[in-house]
């Protein structure tokens, strides 16, 4: 079995509750980073469930309704470390510190009002998301690889749909 390495620019940002930036990871590696930086599989971006949202008192025969779906992101690591590594040498503009363990970031969500944000293009433009996994760590035998990280991101807002005009995808 071949995995496919899908070719989003992953950023994970992390923010406080009045939305100053925490901590940054690129999953990524700057161009000509040896070795390069990567998760073994990212992605596909993909629709979870649909939702319709409680509303009482509204008629659904009728629009606007707030339905849609929540979006996934999928990403898989393997790391010949203690620890899943992330760039060193990228920079985010914005604010925040640069973290190079994965675990440095998450240990951020511990903290109430902390939330976290993904963006697929290098951090041009970030979704309000949340760890829709467990976060499943593999120990891998045979192989030299230590770490074995799988988790799955999601998107927190739902997208809306009115009058039966979408909103963008994430």
């Amino acid at each position: 079995m071949s995995i496919f390495v899908w070719s989003y620019d992953l950023c994970l940002r992390t923010k406080n509750s009045s939305g100053t930036p925490l901590h940054y990871f690129f999953a990524y590696g700057a161009p000509g980073e040896m070795p390069p930086i990567q998760p073994v599989r990212c992605g596909p971006i993909s629709p979870g469930e649909k939702k319709q949202l409680e509303r009482p008192g509204l008629d659904y025969s009728e629009d606007p309704l707030l339905v849609g779906v929540r979006y996934r992101l999928p990403v898989a690591w393997e790391e010949r470390k203690e620890y899943v590594r992330g760039s060193a040498s990228r920079v985010l503009g914005g604010g925040g510190v640069n973290v190079t363990s994965l675990g440095a970031l998450l240990s951020d969500l511990f903290t109430v009002g902390n939330y976290l944000e993904v963006s697929v293009n290098g951090g041009s433009s970030f979704r309000i998301c949340y760890v829709d996994s467990e976060v499943n760590f593999v120990s891998v035998t045979g192989k030299n690889v230590s770490v074995g990280l799988e988790v799955t991101f999601a998107q927190k807002a739902i997208r809306q749909v009115v009058g039966g005009v979408a909103s963008a995808d994430w």
